[in-house]
């Protein structure tokens, strides 16, 4: 990885994606991979293969856009307008 943000992009978009599937259990299940492996990734203590990032990104965008107004909550829309 080329920059020092993108251990952290990697980091929260695998812990995104296990909010979208209730957990890391399930995230892992869905990845293919052990629930070890996946805490570690999430933690920073290895790199996330590339094909493992791409697929939690996939799982991100299967779930439905959320519009709300509180924009401080992460994968919504604010749609009031300021």
């Amino acid at each position: 990885m080329a920059d020092m943000e993108s251990p952290n992009l990697y980091a929260d978009t695998l812990s995104i994606a296990a909010e979208t599937v209730n957990g890391t259990r399930n995230l892992a299940r869905r990845l293919g991979v052990t629930p070890e492996a996946l805490a570690i990734w999430i933690c920073g203590g290895e790199a996330t293969p590339l094909e493992h990032f791409l697929a939690a990104l996939d799982i991100i965008g299967e779930r439905p856009y959320l519009w709300r107004t509180d924009a401080a909550a992460p994968g919504t829309l604010d749609r009031s307008g300021s």
